[in-house]
This record gives structure tokens, sequence and C-alpha cells, in this order.
């Protein structure tokens, strides 16, 4: 049985997301809806967690940053968009450095912003289908080791390892 791509869209006011999310429903993504990165962690945290994520900037809770943290604990890969109002580069390589899938900024053309989200689906749904011990981390520095949904974000910081010189 094939299920469509579930898509979260994490957002506490009417633009953006809410023109692509009607873009997305149309294309057969099943939306769902948080306005806070509260409610993103219940969805992300679930059995059956979203594919995508198209996340604000910022959030009455907390920011993109946060919600990178919360889909890292997903139970199952899940990718992250980043949406902005503006486009900045230097912003632009922060979110990708940091482990979002893309970054969206206005003008937001349909048909981009399509290839993205789907671009995305598929990449998660490639993740998901690797034994645990083979799948890449979706962040520099994150344990590919590490079972999903282990840790809490609040632990997610690994420390720094300090490699000792060796005498030649």
């Amino acid at each position: 049985m094939k299920t469509n791509p579930i898509t979260l869209l994490v957002h506490d006011r009417p633009a953006p997301l809410a023109t692509v999310g009607s873009q997305l429903a149309s294309q057969g993504s099943e939306l769902r809806h948080a306005r806070t990165c509260g409610e993103a962690a219940a969805i992300l945290w679930s059995n059956a967690p979203p594919h995508v994520v198209l996340t604000d900037v910022s959030l009455p809770d907390g920011n993109w940053t946060d919600v990178l943290k919360l889909a890292e604990g997903a139970p199952e890969a899940v990718n992250v968009i980043v949406v902005s109002p503006f486009w900045e580069i230097g912003f632009y390589i922060d979110t990708v450095e940091c482990g979002a899938f893309d970054f969206l900024a206005p003008p937001f053309v349909p048909d981009d912003v399509l290839l993205t989200v789907q671009s995305a689906i598929a990449n998660a749904l490639y993740s998901r289908r690797q034994p645990a011990c083979q799948r890449t981390p979706t962040r520099a520095g994150a344990d590919p080791g590490q079972a999903a949904g282990t840790q809490a974000p609040d632990d997610l910081e690994r420390p720094e390892v300090v490699e000792e010189e060796r005498d030649s």
C-alpha cells in the first residue's frame, strides 16, 4: 500500500508557508501543521514522522535551529527546509551548514518549490530504507551509529574530540 508523503509546515503566520502548503497538497502531500517548536516536536517524535519539514525562520518559542534539532531526534529520517522572508547568502550558508536540506526565499516559484520538496522527500525515503548503520548523518558531527530518537534535543551537542599528537 502506497502512502502519500507527509509534509510538516511549521509557522505562526499565514505567509509564505500557507501558499506553499496549498501547492504541496495539490501534488498529493499529506500536510500537518505546527505553530510552535513544541507542537512540531510532538509531530516529529511520533511513530509516523513527516518526510520533510518546511519551517519559518522564527517561531513563538524558538527558531529554525530548534526545528533542526527536533528533526534529528525523530525516529526516522526527516529533511528540513528553512523558509525565509528574505534572501541573504550568509544566512543560506548557515542553514545548510547546520544541517538543513535546503533554503527557500521569495520570490517563490511554484515549480522550484515543488522540486525542492520532492527532492527532500525522495532523500528521506531513501535514507529510511537504509540500515541504521549505513545512514548518512543529516548534520556534520552527527553519529550515524546513534539510534534515532534516543537523545533529547538539548542533549544533541557533542563534546569536542581532541586528537593526541603521535610521536613519529
